[in-house]
């Protein structure tokens, strides 16, 4: 996936994007992006798939089937919008601004991490993340270890 935002940012892909009727018929490395993209469409495909396999349409559990159920419901109009190849390009746009938008903010945060190296190392800023997540137990915070998945901070004033 990096690769292809990769070659949609180098020259061949800006290329392509300005002239692309042209570059259509030249060989070069602009071609490698549609065997990416066509690689995570059959990913997509497949899920989809397997969602269909376990759909319940009394109990959807994402995206993919809440769609499913709506094209059941519009099976028999042909003007609807609910259609697999519809499916598959609205979850593969998903899938890839979802994973571009995380990856940026991922990186954006390790180099806010290189450039500033105090913050890594700093107990108070792991002192009051814990008091936040677990109020009055100063007695067990030696015991709990700093490293928290997704804590939930809603509740903290940092200001």
């Amino acid at each position: 996936m990096n690769s292809i935002f990769e070659m949609m940012n180098s020259h061949w892909g800006q290329l392509y994007q300005m002239f692309p009727n042209i570059l259509d018929y030249l060989p070069g490395p602009h071609n490698q992006i549609f065997k990416e993209i066509d690689a995570l469409k059959a990913f997509v495909s497949e899920e989809v798939k397997t969602h269909q396999a376990s759909l319940d349409p009394s109990s959807p559990q994402d995206f993919i089937d809440c769609f499913l159920s709506k094209m059941q419901e519009e099976k028999d109009n042909p003007n609807s919008s609910f259609h697999m190849k519809n499916l598959i390009t609205s979850t593969f746009d998903l899938f890839i601004a979802g994973t571009e938008t995380t990856s940026t903010t991922i990186r954006y945060g390790l180099l806010l991490l290189l450039k500033y190296p105090k913050i890594q190392g700093s107990q108070s800023s792991h002192g009051l993340i814990i008091e936040c997540i677990y109020p009055d137990s100063s007695p067990v915070r030696k015991g709990i270890g700093v490293t928290l998945l997704f804590p939930d901070l809603s509740h903290c004033d940092f200001a």
